[in-house]
């Protein structure tokens, strides 16, 4: 007979296993494991198998209880950047093709696979900058510190909400240098999808260039920042 494998300070959900269970008197046979809830505390006994077909506490299912918390602002403030055109932040999200995942249009399916979040401080964060918010691409929870040895440095133009265009845009005086930089020579060819489909080729050019290749003012912002520390 096999091991039972062990679950405990898994993660199920809102749910993390404490530790191995006697069987409940009364209950089926089986292998118990003592779980509580990271949202409402609860701790209660359950089987392997119900573990990983309901990964909710009851006290989710009575309307989920978390509106107004920081996880449910957070999945309220993802889909609206991603979906609603008047939302400040679109421009870098949905006015970019990030969508998010048809899965986590419920916060019920949000939470299952995040967990609550760790504790002040954290968000969620994309691997791919790129990408969907997906469960496959989250970093579940990163924490950025609002201490002295960081700093934000960005543009707020929403048409500018990405290296390329930014370039472009402080280049706007030397296009043509800057297509001969980066080996476009042809007018015909748009220069922004160019770079967009050309990442790292584009950004080794640049860097390596000795022309006078000008830089956006959020990057000489931060390096003038981390050098003048």
């Amino acid at each position: 007979m096999s091991r039972a494998l062990n679950l405990e300070g898994k993660r199920f959900g809102s749910r993390v296993v404490v530790r191995r269970a006697v069987t409940p008197k009364g209950r089926l046979p089986g292998i118990y494991w003592l779980v509580q809830c990271g949202l409402c505390g609860d701790v209660k006994t359950a089987l392997s198998k119900q573990l990983k077909r309901t990964k909710s506490c009851v006290c989710f299912k009575r309307t989920h209880g978390m509106t107004g918390t920081p996880e449910y602002k957070s999945w309220q403030a993802m889909r609206r950047r991603c979906s609603n055109t008047r939302d400040k932040d679109y421009g870098r999200y949905g006015g970019r093709g990030i969508r998010v995942c048809r899965r986590w249009g419920s916060f019920k399916n949000f939470i299952d696979d995040l967990g609550p979040r760790p504790g002040p401080g954290f968000t969620i964060d994309r691997v791919d900058n790129d990408g969907n918010y997906e469960n496959n691409i989250i970093n579940k929870y990163q924490q950025f510190e609002d201490v002295p040895t960081i700093k934000v440095c960005a543009d707020n133009r929403d048409d500018l909400k990405t290296l390329e265009p930014q370039i472009i845009d402080a280049n706007k005086d030397q296009i043509a240098l800057l297509r001969k930089v980066l080996g476009v020579s042809s007018e015909t060819t748009d220069l922004k999808t160019y770079m967009q489909n050309n990442k790292t080729e584009c950004a080794l050019k640049i860097f390596d260039t000795p022309e006078d290749i000008k830089f956006p003012q959020y990057i000489l912002d931060a390096i003038a920042w981390e050098y003048g520390k």
